[in-house]
């Protein structure tokens, strides 16, 4: 069922040529490095994603009410 899933999307984000073009790019040696980096670099881009929102929640939470006041005087 996932696989179908997974299917769909593919297909519906690309045409057939560039699925071609993708298919080419993992079975190459670049693609291979990037399939097996990617988990990690994924995890890396997370953890600085997390740590810019805790390095800025403060100011994110007075825009959040900023902006929530803003809504409730219209």
């Amino acid at each position: 069922v996932i696989k179908d899933d997974v299917i769909k999307m593919y297909t519906q984000s690309f045409t057939e040529q560039e699925l071609n073009e993708l298919t080419a790019f993992y079975k190459s040696p670049t693609g291979q490095k990037a399939l097996s980096t990617m988990p990690t670099l994924m995890v890396k881009t997370i953890q600085i994603g997390q740590q810019n929102i805790k390095e800025h929640l403060s100011e994110l939470q007075k825009e959040i009410e900023k902006r929530t006041e803003e809504n409730k005087k219209k």
